[in-house]
């Protein structure tokens, strides 16, 4: 959920498939990012406010498909979330980030 919360801000989404769209990132500039730098280490840290903006779309159960193994001790798991967009997008204006 972490990651998905960090590609919408700093990378955006490329859309495709399941009816996503795809969505430019809300951090134009790495100069943003750096010049806030306490903001999203708190931001992002574990159990951080992050989790106010993504929840699963799922039931929490990972389907067979979804877990791909690339090594003997290491497997990439699939997951479906949503991200709340808007509200992300008010709380990063809101903190002086981006702008409205």
């Amino acid at each position: 959920m972490k990651n998905a919360v960090h590609g919408i801000i700093f990378k955006g989404f490329a859309g495709g498939g399941q009816g996503c769209t795809s969505f430019s990132p809300l951090l134009k500039t790495a100069k943003n990012a750096s010049d806030h730098a306490a903001f999203f280490e708190a931001f992002f840290a574990d159990g951080g406010d992050y989790l106010r903006y993504v929840s699963s779309a799922t039931d929490g159960n990972i389907a067979p498909g979804d877990r791909l193994k690339i090594s003997r001790r290491e497997y990439k798991i699939g997951a479906v979330v949503n991200v709340q967009t808007d509200m992300l997008r008010k709380r990063l204006e809101e903190e002086g980030i981006i702008r409205g």
